[in-house]
């Protein structure tokens, strides 16, 4: 019996060093076969704001501009991190034009463009939606070339609430991303 264990250690190790020699035989390369894909850094830019008296900056800045059958849609998003970054902890803004047709002026009338907001606090999560309350609320883009620019004003109302009395006031908004 210790000849055949003594036999089978030798040919599990005569395995495990072939298969070793054979699998770093090459030379590991970290080249970017795709140069094509451009990445954005996502802490790049700038994305601010006043919500309900108390300022936003997003930590984190994102933007979507994507085109299905002729229509555009431009999205614009922003994380903003708690003071000691607990990921339990933390607000989103985000907004969204539909039919986008480059630097303009885009009313907030809730079917073309459409926005939200989310603070979260741990176990509690509150949702707001922007609400046409105004002829003021809009979204200005103001570049749109190597850069993402523009400002925005709106209201937040909470989500499943029809009462005016709860909504926010989403003023002072700008934002500033570089494109790639």
């Amino acid at each position: 019996m210790k000849k055949v264990v003594l036999s089978l250690v030798v040919v599990m190790t005569a395995l495990s060093c072939l298969t070793f020699t054979t699998s770093c035989q090459k030379d590991y390369n970290a080249t970017v076969l795709d140069d094509t894909a451009v990445i954005r850094n996502p802490m790049q830019g700038t994305f601010t704001c006043i919500v309900g008296g108390a300022p936003f900056t997003g930590d984190v800045k994102y933007y979507s501009d994507t085109s299905m059958e002729d229509i555009r849609v431009l999205s614009v998003s922003a994380q903003q991190f708690s003071p000691n970054k607990s990921p339990y902890v933390y607000q989103n803004m985000s907004f969204s034009i539909a039919l986008y047709e480059g630097p303009g002026t885009y009313k907030t009338d809730g079917m073309l463009v459409t926005g939200n907001y989310s603070k979260v606090d741990t176990y509690t999560v509150e949702n707001f939606y922007v609400v046409n309350v105004d002829t003021l609320s809009n979204i200005t883009v103001t570049e749109d070339g190597s850069n993402l620019a523009g400002t925005f004003y709106f209201t937040l109302r909470p989500v499943g609430n029809t009462n005016d009395s709860m909504d926010v006031n989403v003023v002072s908004g700008e934002f500033n991303l570089p494109k790639n």
